[in-house]
């Protein structure tokens, strides 16, 4: 099961064993989809619909979620298209609503600011919703209501997307990584400042060899990304140290952290978290608040051994904002 990492902590969305849906928390914009017209705060999990899911993306104040028959179904707030409804930025939907009409099936959704992207089982990427950083990479800064063919390279199969900030990520099916929108920091990997509205190869014009990618990580304006050979490298704003690189200079390209062998990482706004391939997790970044968990609140600028249960071995890592 595919979740996303969790944008806002006012609100929660799980799947069950079962697939079935639940959610809790804040509703001030339907983002629950429980049909609720009073939007009233919910302290308990309360089961949306009756039907199966397969993956869930939750934003600051809305939801998208793929069922088990792959259709795919938004709600909550929709000022600015987010919900790919293409019903003229309607706010707010307490009930979930399919996204695509007919025999689109859809295999991974992410959410960013107020714009969503997604993979369909044919390989192909779509993007919609807010546009004025070209975040959603149909070569335009229009925003877009209803799910777009993203400007990539032609005949391109994806099998990956991340949803950053401003700016997004995806891995095609052979491997190769591709930044778009936002890059005031350098977030998008491609190289200088510029920002752009469609696609762009991600590769460090300094590598020897540009190996395959297998996984990928967004912050607010930095990346993570595991390659094949399961080293890991990061890029983009790097303020707190949540590269990891020991500095604290954005990078434009990406660069190689350390020489360990990694399996999975994470990102939040301005830390990072990874787990090694011998089961270690690291943290580092910002950390005012403890949340690269290694028992102090200074920041890091390299990974350091998180201190949780002594001889621990961990498999998966996620994150919120801080």
């Amino acid at each position: 099961m595919l979740f996303e990492r969790l944008l806002s902590v006012r609100s929660v969305t799980q799947v069950t064993a079962l697939n079935y849906l639940y959610a809790w928390g804040a509703d001030n914009t339907g983002q629950l989809g429980d049909n609720d017209a009073t939007l009233a705060t919910k302290s308990s999990p309360i089961q949306i619909g009756t039907l199966s899911w397969r993956q869930i993306a939750i934003g600051s104040d809305n939801t998208l979620a793929i069922k088990g028959d792959y259709t795919l179904w938004a709600w909550g707030s929709n000022l600015q298209g987010q919900l790919g409804l293409g019903d003229g930025y309607s706010n707010p939907v307490i009930i979930p609503e399919s996204t695509v009409t007919g025999s689109i099936s859809w295999t991974k959704v992410s959410f960013g600011t107020n714009y969503s992207l997604g993979i369909t089982s044919d390989g192909r990427l779509w993007g919609w919703g807010l546009n004025t950083s070209g975040q959603v990479g149909v070569n335009s800064l229009a925003n877009v209501s209803v799910p777009t063919l993203v400007s990539g390279p032609a005949a391109t199969s994806w099998s990956t997307v991340s949803a950053g900030s401003l700016h997004g990520l995806a891995i095609t099916t052979s491997g190769q990584l591709y930044g778009w929108g936002l890059n005031t920091s350098g977030q998008t990997g491609i190289g200088g400042l510029s920002t752009i509205s469609s696609p762009v190869q991600i590769a460090n014009p300094l590598e020897t060899t540009n190996s395959s990618w297998r996984a990928l990580a967004y912050g607010s304006a930095h990346g993570l990304g595991i390659k094949d050979d399961y080293s890991l490298w990061t890029w983009g704003n790097n303020a707190a140290g949540q590269l990891g690189d020991g500095t604290i200079a954005n990078r434009v390209y990406p660069i190689k952290v350390g020489n360990s062998s990694w399996t999975a990482v994470a990102a939040g706004s301005s830390h990072s978290l990874g787990i090694t391939s011998d089961g270690r997790l690291f943290g580092w970044g910002l950390n005012t608040s403890g949340q690269t968990g290694v028992n102090t609140l200074t920041s890091i600028s390299s990974p350091v051994l998180v201190s949780g249960p002594a001889s621990t071995s961990w498999s998966k890592v996620a994150s919120g904002l801080s």
